[in-house]
């Protein structure tokens, strides 16, 4: 028994500093900051600048713009921030390889975009619009996507800035496909809801949910297996 607490201990300090290392001491602070965005909506929608969204945007429009942006920015400080920091080689020395790190900080910022996207569904539900566990579900496998895709950048422009240049267009991308569209990252079920047959739609939200978990899987190891290179990271 007291093997087993001592490794779920042992990862849990392994979280608690890759998320340091990922988002500064106060990164219990961060997934407070997504919520601000459905209470500017709902400011909006008090002085008669916008009404309450329509279902199909709340898993884009409501939770992923903050979500995917807090996504985005943790993706490219994971392996960028070194590289900025020219802290890079130390990485390289931790016993177990750097793979271990790259992953345990994945690992961390995406509780910490979840973290985020549960902060903003709480305020969102209270006071704007009724939150779905399908959004909550779609929500959190677009920002996964676009973590990786961040991460990735970092991975290959070595830097969080240029990093932010290549990863921010794609979550613009994301936003602007909206709920309606199947291989869209926060592609909404309740977008279709009354259109289509109800068993199609399910069959579709699967499909698309799957197929971005495999894709955001895919671009964690290409970015990995970029990062591990040791020779090409170090250069210049």
């Amino acid at each position: 028994m007291t093997r087993p607490l001592a490794r779920l201990a042992v990862q849990g300090r392994l979280v608690r500093l890759s998320m340091v290392g990922v988002a500064g001491r106060r990164f219990w602070l961060l997934p407070l900051a997504p919520m601000l965005w459905p209470a500017l909506l709902k400011f909006f929608s008090v002085i008669g600048e916008g009404g309450a969204p329509a279902p199909g945007a709340v898993a884009g429009w409501v939770l992923g713009l903050p979500t995917g942006a807090l996504a985005v920015a943790l993706g490219c400080r994971i392996v960028g921030g070194e590289v900025d920091q020219r802290t890079l080689e130390v990485v390289y020395t931790v016993p177990g390889g750097a793979r271990r790190v790259w992953l345990a900080r994945f690992a961390a910022a995406s509780l910490l975009a979840l973290g985020g996207e549960l902060a903003a569904a709480l305020v969102a539900h209270l006071t704007l619009v009724d939150i779905r566990p399908l959004d909550l579900v779609s929500c959190w496998i677009g920002s996964l996507f676009l973590l990786a895709v961040g991460l990735l950048a970092g991975a290959v422009f070595r830097g969080v800035i240029t990093a932010a240049l290549a990863a921010v267009p794609v979550l613009a991308l994301s936003l602007f496909m909206g709920g309606t569209v199947r291989f869209a990252p926060f592609f909404s079920a309740a977008a279709l809801a009354g259109r289509f047959d109800p068993a199609d739609v399910l069959v579709w939200t699967f499909q698309s949910r799957v197929g971005f978990l495999l894709l955001t899987a895919l671009l964690v190891a290409m970015a990995v297996a970029r990062a591990e290179n040791r020779e090409a990271m170090l250069r210049g």
